[in-house]
């Protein structure tokens, strides 16, 4: 055999060279087959063949997994605005295949568009967007957003577990990023690195009120991803290019650690949100020496040190609010992180008490509702009345809005009021009045015949939380019983919000009410062994599966093992909280880091019915709960310092005034409306301080 048939025989057997069959190509490595729509050009699907489960790990764009989505919004396809007109691509008028690459070119009016998707033998996909103006005169890009379709999707747990991901997305400028988790938590994930170029924000698409009509989409789907790169004219003759590397990852830190070696900068910061004389902290790390510095805070120039590879930056600043800290090198290249300032936590707090007594509680005594906290719409400076044609139970007078009580019984224990206490006091009577029959049926609204077990755990806590600060037997009592009502509802399989397991038990003890103290351990034994045995396989709940159910899962295996020592409640808790930490990302962005991803919140509990990227969401704090729990009974410190990012991360839900946001939407659009905005509505928030207290009193 000649050389040059060896050396051809060689590149087959690493390659395995290109199959075709009908509408398909398929790029093959040793690790990743990359299956490719010879129609479209875009990629169809990215499966590790080290594998076990197969995983897509990008949605199918031939709609034969979701009717909307098509080809048209294909893995690399994508949309702008050349001089102002909406251009597609997704139709190429040439494609060229070779051994390890294929190349699709798309004519957009005076602009050629040239798609590369190339693999190596180490199983990296290589992506380049080739933009070449062909006419005599400058051509303005604005508005492009490239597909990126992971499938990040709610089907049911154990598809969840095994063959969908948690994506976590990083526009940050030249040194943007996504790594996508397996939300079981089992590798390999997968990991997109930026290259070449520019991204400015991402947008999400397919979620509309019509998507959800479907019975297809609504809570549990995410959308399809769209990456920005940044506008820009090309001058004639001139040519953009963007590149990404897309690979396998084990962890976090084998993404990082890979995505290093082609030059990426990694960005981070000691504490997100600042207060009082803390300064700000970002770190920026390469794997090399970076070339010109220079650091910005909000635009204005700043002091750094570089030893190494590695720049930080330490600056005190007055201003409140977000701050950004860039970082300029390479004479062309930026990066950033995004932190907050808070002036002082503990006055924020203050005035958030205070703003919810003062406004957002109903005074009218002819209102059945008298006594209620209510919704607040930020944009009128009223109570929202929940009387027009919406009428939500998801912005009603009790469900959620009991975290105000909560929330205000843990302040009133360390910051004693009168005028504060007096109106709780009408609060409780009013939920004990209004949102309860006398058999301790809780109710899921004044008018409303449901019974939804969510709002069983809140009523409880609330009273568990007014004996903490009142010592009177009458709420340990209405704790106690309108806890066995939430079991004998069917809470033995169910996975409710902040059950207090431990507290509650310890307070019945204190009591010596050793009866009450027995049935109710023998309720929670119940239902701990019941999710040892369901495992990682969680029953559809008002989300098929969310952050939201795998987190109290591992709370209450946890407070378990915390009340009986009893190791096979650990043991589960360990195991499902590698699940939950899926949720949570590591971008340098107080809306992300450590946030779990949500989407679906903004839409109902929100003022403008935004579906898209719910961060901060208030419910993330419930996995700083766990993860302070695990810091508790482990020793590990990281996961205290984790639990602390991510309630401090959540009080930008707080403004300086006391008034509050019930979400953030962070995407920088959703189906093509501006997003990136706090929701006007103040709702069910306070949540996140019920939790920020949690996680105080377990670093005790």
């Amino acid at each position: 055999m000649s050389k040059t048939a060896k050396n051809i025989l060689l590149i087959f057997i690493v390659f395995q060279s290109l199959s075709l069959s009908a509408k398909n190509y398929v790029l093959k490595s040793a690790i990743l087959d990359i299956g490719i729509d010879s129609l479209s050009g875009g990629v169809q699907s990215i499966v590790n063949n080290k594998d076990k489960y197969g995983m897509n790990w990008i949605l199918k764009s031939d709609g034969s997994q979701y009717p909307w989505q098509t080809a048209q919004y294909g893995w690399g396809m994508g949309l702008c605005k050349l001089n102002g007109d909406s251009v597609r691509w997704n139709s190429p008028v040439n494609r060229k295949i070779e051994t390890n690459k294929i190349i699709f070119e798309y004519q957009l009016k005076d602009v050629l568009l040239i798609l590369t998707h190339s693999i190596t033998k180490d199983g990296t996909l290589t992506e380049s967007f080739q933009f070449i103006n062909n006419s005599s005169k400058a051509v303005s890009l604005s508005d492009m957003g490239i597909c990126t379709p992971f499938n990040d999707n709610y089907p049911d747990s154990k598809t969840c577990v095994e063959a969908r991901c948690n994506t976590h997305v990083w526009t940050g400028g030249n040194d943007s990023y996504v790594f996508a988790e397996r939300m079981g938590g089992e590798a390999p994930h997968l990991g997109l690195v930026l290259n070449q170029g520019t991204l400015k924000s991402y947008e999400i698409l397919n979620r509309s009120r019509n998507v959800y009509a479907w019975a297809l989409s609504g809570s549990n789907v995410r959308g399809t991803i769209v990456l920005n790169p940044m506008d820009i004219t090309l001058k004639p003759g001139k040519t953009y290019m963007l590149a990404w590397n897309v690979f396998p990852a084990n962890d976090w830190n084998d993404f990082y650690a890979k995505a290093k070696t082609n030059g990426f900068v990694k960005a981070s910061a000691f504490s997100y949100v600042v207060e009082k004389d803390e300064k700000l902290q970002a770190t920026f790390e390469s794997d090399r020496k970076l070339k010109k510095p220079n650091c910005f805070l909000n635009d204005k120039q700043v002091s750094f040190t570089q030893t190494g590879n590695k720049i930080e930056v330490s600056v005190a600043t007055s201003e409140q609010g977000e701050q950004v800290v860039r970082m300029d090198y390479d004479n062309n290249r930026s990066t950033f992180v995004k932190l907050y300032r808070i002036s002082d936590i503990d006055k924020l707090i203050a005035k958030r008490a205070r703003f919810i007594v003062e406004n957002q509680q109903m005074n009218d005594t002819a209102d059945a509702r008298y006594g209620a906290y209510m919704v607040y719409d930020n944009d009128t400076h009223k109570i929202y009345l929940n009387t027009d044609k919406r009428k939500s139970a998801d912005l009603n007078e009790a469900r959620e809005r009991t975290g105000m009580g909560v929330f205000l019984a843990m302040y009133l224990q360390k910051h004693p009021d009168i005028m504060i206490q007096k109106s709780l006091e009408r609060f409780c009577k009013y939920v004990h009045t209004k949102l309860q029959l006398p058999d301790y049926t809780v109710l899921d609204g004044l008018t409303s015949t449901r019974k939804r077990i969510y709002n069983y755990p809140w009523v409880a806590e609330l009273y568990l939380e007014m004996f903490k600060l009142t010592h009177e037997r009458t709420y340990l009592t209405d704790f106690y019983h309108t806890s066995r009502k939430y079991f004998k509802e069917g809470a033995y399989h169910f996975y409710g919000i902040g059950f207090p397991v431990q507290d509650g038990l310890a307070e019945l003890k204190k009591a010596g009410w050793t009866n009450e103290y027995d049935s109710l351990l023998s309720d929670c034994r119940k239902t701990a062994e019941n999710y040892i045995n369901i495992s990682l396989y969680y029953p559809k709940s008002e989300v098929n599966y969310e952050q939201s159910i795998v987190a109290p899962s591992v709370i209450f295996l946890l407070e378990m093992y915390q009340v009986t020592g009893e190791k096979k409640f650990l043991n589960e808790g360990e195991k499902q909280l590698k699940a939950l930490e899926t949720f949570a990302g590591k971008q340098p962005d107080f809306h992300l880091n450590e946030i779990g991803i949500r989407h679906w919140d903004g839409y109902w509990f929100g003022k403008r019915q935004f579906w898209g990227d719910t961060m901060p969401h208030y419910w993330s704090t419930i996995t700083a709960e766990a993860f302070a729990r695990y810091a508790e009974i482990s020793g590990n410190n990281e996961y205290q310092k984790r639990a602390e990012t991510i309630v401090k991360n959540n009080l930008p839900l707080f403004f300086a005034n006391g008034s509050a946001s019930c979400a953030y939407v962070y995407p920088a659009k959703i189906n093509g409306q501006k997003a990136a905005f706090f929701d006007p509505f103040a709702n069910d928030q306070d949540w996140a301080l019920v939790f920020y207290e949690k996680c105080l009193r377990l670093n005790k």
